[in-house]
C-alpha cells in the first residue's frame, strides 16, 4: 500500500489503484525484453478538496528515451476533474489562456494555439493554474512548454474551486 501523509483512505485507495495498474503495465513492458531501464515516480498532494496525482515515467528502450509526465486531478467524490470543471458555466477560460499564450510567445497562429490546446494538461497550484503543453509525437518530451496563470488572471469570481 502506498501511503501519503495527510491523505484520507479514499485518496490512498485511488493512488494504490493507479500504482497497481502501473505495475501491471511495467510487467508487460518488462516481459517484452526491454533492454533499457524503466523509472516511474508518483507524487500526490491536496489543494483544497482536490487530490492531484502526478506520474513521471521514463523508459530507456534500447537507447531511445521515452518520457511522460501526466497529472490526474480528482474531486472529493473521486471524479476526474477537467479544466472546465474549475470555472462557472459558460465562462470562456480558453480566451484567457489563448491571450496569455500570445502574450508569452509572441506571434503564434490560431492553428498553432488550437494544436497546443489539444495536448494541454493542467494542474492546480497554490496560487495558480499551471498548464503543460506536450510536444508532438517524436519530439523530445523535455521540450514541453509550461504556462502558469495566477487565479486572478481568470477572475476569482469565475472560478468554482474556492466554493
Amino acid at each position: 500500500m502506498v501511503t501519503v501523509s495527510k491523505m484520507n483512505a479514499f485518496e490512498n485507495k485511488m493512488l494504490d489503484k493507479m500504482v497497481a495498474d502501473e505495475i501491471d503495465a511495467l510487467n508487460n513492458i518488462a516481459s517484452e525484453d526491454t533492454k533499457g531501464g524503466i523509472y516511474v515516480q508518483y507524487s500526490a498532494t491536496n489543494i483544497g478538496s482536490y487530490v492531484i496525482i502526478s506520474r513521471n515515467y521514463w523508459n530507456d528502450d534500447n537507447g531511445v528515451a521515452i518520457n511522460s509526465y501526466d497529472t490526474f486531478i480528482f474531486d472529493a467524490t473521486g471524479k476526474i476533474v477537467t479544466l472546465a470543471d474549475l470555472f462557472i458555466p459558460n465562462y470562456d477560460y480558453l480566451a484567457v489562456i489563448k491571450q496569455k499564450m500570445m502574450d508569452e510567445w509572441g506571434t503564434i497562429s490560431e492553428r498553432e494555439i488550437e494544436k497546443m490546446l489539444d495536448v494541454m494538461q493542467f494542474t492546480i497550484g497554490i496560487q495558480s493554474i499551471d498548464l503543460r503543453f506536450r510536444p508532438d509525437e517524436g519530439e523530445s518530451p523535455y521540450e514541453s512548454l509550461w504556462l502558469s496563470l495566477p487565479f486572478d488572471a481568470f477572475g476569482i469570481e469565475n472560478m468554482i474551486i474556492f466554493d
